[in-house]
């Protein structure tokens, strides 16, 4: 296998439109972990197709841990905080601040140039070109660079040594890139000892080359079959913050699992043996190489905490119950004695332990789980506190304590979960309980407006119509007042209005947030928390399904709310009289709203409209179509009236939406 470049950046994390997303989520939990994270995919256990998720994890994050375990990258390793573009215009700004601009864009333009050429991008720059100005040990760096582009590296080297071994204050921050250079070149330990040295003596390195140094140096010693110092220089560079030696470090250990001379050199030096336990419990491993590891002698030597957490994962039942019997209590060792009740199928030990598996709650972890996408800002961070409470309110949900994993969702986040809760099992009265012990305050903030939104369509769906005014917003309460007055007003223009409100705004009044309308993506996709009926921790008891269903919109299908719009817009053409010409316009329209999703329902609607617009354009278009008209030919462009009593035709309408259609 062809060395890893310390400087290779890392695996590449590519972002689709939801639609992809979506239509990937069942493969990306039903397969290995991915790696990658995106956006429009929001954490959800209870949407899972089975207990998987309780219990195949967790997985760490390999830099955490490395991070808490120790030793550092050691004295002078700084990881890069700036390209090379901004760390040169850094040193220049104070280095050559006296030159006139002229002689700094001629020096710029010569080094781009310069970086050009070597990339194979251009021609080499007149070596000639700089400014006469320019400072010496600037000169002597770009010179020695224009002649390491030019194919001469001995050349080269000579002029890095030279300026390498001048006094660090007579040539600033070109002297830390040239002692850079001289070990990049030569690999010499003697050239990466004087770097370091440089950089502990104080030397500016926003750059990280001391960190970049030690992932050149690792793949030198790799490359001579020094395992253990291999390793530990990579796990240096990657605790001082260079973003290349994360994936540099992950290859070499895999690589080392496979050959049992480097896995023993590797588990003898301590660092290192460390490391390769940390990366053990992330999610790259294969089955095979946490059983190799378990069987090794030297994993003994590791802390029980980390054996438990790799027995777990590779499923040595019997080691991991074994190895948490040793370990000193901890939130990590609850947690996993959580999952092994879990497997007994103890849920009240189970959460017993979730409850004293206390997460500091600013820990986070790098995204490696597939269930898990980030914003568009970059990678999301797994919280152990709060995937813990996700846990305790998915096993409450089983036991029956609905109001209890309301709680124990949102002080997780876990907004998808949280909202299945909230929307279709608990009752009013419990939700009312629920809200006055803080439910509201246990979410994170941005999502609180999220759930006061949630709880005000519901409430209008159950016909609270005045605790749902007092949670909508400006805007939906007076779509709200206006649908109310409409039916209140028992008019045949009031009515219209009504279903006209209903089927523009009904997805803000009364949507389902889940399934079935949807409201978190907008309706724009029919992806919810889907409840299965498959035998496991998270499938739905018998008691949640008969609260999901008693809790059911009316109907339950995707966009409910338009049968509510069109049942209004029905009785508003019943209080019309026969000849008025808008009432079969209003159900050709409201039809219209229901053909594509539910022809059955739209079909009386049809009916109807032909019986009223009979003998006359729209009814002799209908009936030619067999369907509805387009929608502008069934505009409603006057305010429908009401008739007096009702006519005939009420009571064939009646009979055609009854039994007789």
């Amino acid at each position: 296998m062809p060395a890893v470049p310390p400087g290779a950046p890392a695996r590449p994390r590519r972002r689709a439109r939801a639609a992809v997303l979506l239509a990937v989520a069942p493969a990306l939990l039903a397969g290995r972990p991915a790696r990658a994270c995106g956006p429009f995919y929001p954490h959800s256990l209870l949407s899972s197709w089975s207990e998987a998720p309780l219990l195949s994890g967790p997985h760490g994050d390999l830099v955490a841990l490395l991070s808490a375990a120790g030793p550092g990258p050691g004295p002078g390793v700084v990881g890069s905080r700036l390209s090379p573009a901004q760390a040169e215009d850094q040193a220049a700004a104070t280095e050559l601040a006296a030159l006139p601009p002229a002689a700094q864009t001629a020096r710029r333009d010569f080094r781009r140039a310069l970086d050009q050429a070597r990339r194979g991008r251009g021609p080499l720059p007149d070596g000639n070109s700089l400014p006469a100005d320019i400072p010496e040990p600037w000169r002597a760096y770009l010179d020695a660079a224009w002649l390491h582009a030019a194919g001469e590296p001995e050349a080269a080297l000579a002029g890095f040594l030279a300026l390498a071994a001048r006094p660090p204050a007579e040539t600033g921050s070109r002297g830390l890139w040239a002692t850079y250079m001289v070990a990049r070149l030569t690999g010499a330990p003697a050239a990466h000892a004087a770097l370091h040295a440089r950089v502990a003596a104080g030397a500016p390195d926003p750059l990280g080359l001391s960190a970049a140094a030690l992932g050149w140096e690792a793949r030198e010693l790799w490359a001579a079959g020094e395992t253990a110092a291999a390793l530990d220089r990579y796990r240096r560079q990657l605790l001082a913050g260079d973003p290349s030696a994360r994936r540099s470090l992950e290859i070499r250990l895999d690589e080392a699992m496979d050959d049992p001379a480097r896995r023993r050199a590797a588990m003898a030096h301590p660092a290192v043996a460390t490391a390769l336990a940390a990366w053990m419990v992330t999610p790259q491993p294969r089955p095979d190489q946490r059983a190799a590891w378990l069987a090794a002698p030297e994993s003994a030597a590791v802390a029980a905490e980390l054996q438990a957490w790799v027995a777990w994962l590779a499923r040595d039942l019997p080691r991991a119950r074994a190895a948490l019997a040793a370990a000193p209590p901890s939130p990590l060792t609850h947690w996993l004695g959580a999952r092994l009740a879990m497997i007994d199928g103890d849920v009240d030990a189970a959460l017993a332990a979730l409850a004293s598996a206390r997460f500091p709650p600013d820990l986070a972890w790098q995204c490696q789980w597939g269930s898990r996408m980030a914003d568009e800002s970059g990678p999301a961070a797994v919280r152990p506190a709060e995937e813990v409470a996700s846990e305790r309110g998915a096993l409450l949900l089983r036991s029956g304590a609905h109001t209890a994993a309301a709680r124990a969702f949102a002080e997780a986040g876990n907004w998808r979960d949280t909202a299945h809760v909230v929307d279709r099992v608990l009752t009013l009265d419990e939700l009312e309980t629920a809200l006055d012990d803080g439910l509201l305050a246990a979410l994170p903030e941005d999502q609180r407006p999220q759930l006061q939104a949630l709880v005000a369509r519901r409430l209008t769906r159950a016909g609270a119509l005045d605790r749902a005014r007092a949670l909508h917003g400006p805007a939906e309460q007076a779509w709200l007042d206006a649908v109310v007055a409409g039916q209140e007003s028992d008019t045949a223009a009031g009515l219209w209005e009504a279903a006209r409100l209903v089927r523009a705004h009904g997805m803000a009044l009364m949507g389902t947030e889940l399934e079935p309308d949807v409201a978190w993506l907008d309706g724009s996709f029919a992806f919810g928390v889907a409840r299965r009926d498959e035998a496991g921790l998270l499938a739905p008891t018998p008691d949640e399904r008969g609260r999901m269903a008693a809790h059911a919109p009316t109907p339950d299908t995707r966009f409910h709310y338009r049968h509510v719009a069109a049942a209004l817009a029905w009785e508003a053409a019943a209080r019309m009289p026969a000849d008025d010409p808008m009432a079969p316009r209003v159900l050709c329209t409201a039809g219209r709203w229901l053909m594509v999703r539910d022809p059955a329902a739209a079909d009386r609607f049809y009916k109807a409209m032909v019986w009223r617009a009979w003998g006359t354009p729209l009814g002799t278009q209908a009936d030619q179509l067999r369907w509805f008209p387009p929608a502008a030919d069934c505009a409603v462009t006057a305010p429908p009236t009401t008739a007096a009593p009702p006519g005939p035709w009420a009571r064939l309408v009646d009979w055609l939406g009854g039994d007789g259609r």
